[in-house]
């Protein structure tokens, strides 16, 4: 079950981390 968790949390933040970098790049620009 945790390496579930570290599953869900490691696509959590390959998915989110780009997104937030493009969306303050988005704002900025």
């Amino acid at each position: 079950m945790s390496t579930f968790l570290n599953l869900l949390k490691g696509l959590f933040l390959f998915f989110c981390v780009p997104y937030f970098v493009w969306k303050q790049k988005k704002t900025t620009v």
